[in-house]
């Protein structure tokens, strides 16, 4: 999976792993002065499923974003390219991006100016966590697939700031 995200100067504090049961995560340095600092975790450790829960590993499905988010975006069971919406106004804080795909090659994730993030069909998904220094205005998500690519994607925020370490 590549991330992209404008890279500066600028200092960075302690980084908590993400967790999201079944998901692939990863982590990038912070970076203070630019738009965006992007945190890819190591990989997450599963958790145990218990009787009621739904696998989230199907892009028909909604997917479930850490505690503490909260959702601005989510939709599911879309199969090609998608220009989804443009969110107004996103404040300083910590976006969480959920999202996976069925189906040949890679998906590619577009959030606007922020970043933009590849996800590999026919893993268990990514989870992303990008700190916001500022609010961002105007932030068009959109996909880039093919025809055959089915996909999810759910993305959340917090005003904690937690950046990863450099």
């Amino acid at each position: 999976m590549i991330l992209t995200a404008a890279v500066g100067c600028g200092t960075a504090g302690h980084a908590s792993p993400a967790r999201s049961a079944g998901r692939t995560a990863h982590t990038v340095a912070t970076v203070t002065t630019a738009p965006a600092a992007v945190r890819k975790a190591a990989p997450a450790q599963a958790a145990a499923a218990d009787a009621d829960a739904k696998p989230e590993n199907d892009p028909a499905r909604p997917q479930s974003l850490p505690d503490g988010l909260k959702v601005l975006y989510q939709t599911h069971g879309v199969r090609g390219p998608a220009q989804l919406t443009t969110l107004a106004r996103i404040p300083r804080g910590t976006l969480g991006v959920v999202a996976l795909c069925k189906g040949p090659g890679s998906i590619r994730v577009h959030l606007g100016t922020i970043a933009s993030m590849d996800v590999a069909c026919g893993t268990p998904g990514v989870y992303n966590e990008i700190a916001l220094d500022g609010a961002r205005t105007s932030v068009a998500l959109s996909v880039t697939a093919s025809p055959q690519n089915a996909w999810a994607l759910t993305l959340g925020w917090t005003s904690v700031i937690d950046h990863p370490a450099d």
